[in-house]
């Protein structure tokens, strides 16, 4: 997706790419792993998608903060 962006696009401006997945909070290795091949694509966010988790892991997923790519 970024490579078509920088071939087709002609406007100047930043242009964001979001990725959405769902990391493993506790080992920040993995996490390394995992987002560091979408960063390396072009990737400029990251969102974390808890959808249909229960309040308290949502609650304990942000409390261990934000994924970290290299």
């Amino acid at each position: 997706m970024a490579a078509f962006v920088q071939a087709n696009r002609t406007l100047t401006t930043p242009f964001d790419i979001v990725m959405q997945g769902k990391t493993d909070g506790a080992d920040r290795a993995r996490q390394q792993d995992q987002l560091s091949p979408w960063q390396e694509a072009g990737a400029t966010w990251w969102i974390e998608g808890l959808w249909g988790e229960p309040e308290e892991a949502v609650v304990a997923r942000i409390r261990q903060g934000p994924p970290q790519a290299a």
